[in-house]
């Protein structure tokens, strides 16, 4: 069985539409300790996050890793725009 991920090839971000309605928000990753990742994300007001419109992307340590392999490291400048998918569950809770 083959335990290792390679990130999936994605859309390049020069081609990838911008999201119409961007707003503020905050974001907490935690790592479990299983090595599953998940982003927290809050739109609203975060000193109230109780009230806040939730986002959570989990994804899978394995996933996680081939993600972040494949991300530039920052030390080289020449480094272009990269864009890489991972598979990911994702769950929503809206306070409407």
């Amino acid at each position: 069985m083959n335990t290792r991920s390679s990130p999936i090839p994605a859309t390049p971000p020069a081609v990838l539409r911008s999201i119409p309605g961007v707003v503020d928000g905050s974001v907490v990753a935690s790592v479990g300790a299983d090595g599953t990742l998940s982003f927290h994300v809050l739109f609203g007001d975060i000193e109230e996050p109780e009230s806040c419109d939730r986002v959570e992307v989990v994804m899978r340590a394995e996933h996680a890793a081939a993600l972040f392999t494949g991300l530039p490291d920052g030390r080289d400048d020449r480094v272009e725009s990269v864009s890489i998918a991972a598979p990911c569950t994702v769950g929503f809770s809206f306070h409407r």
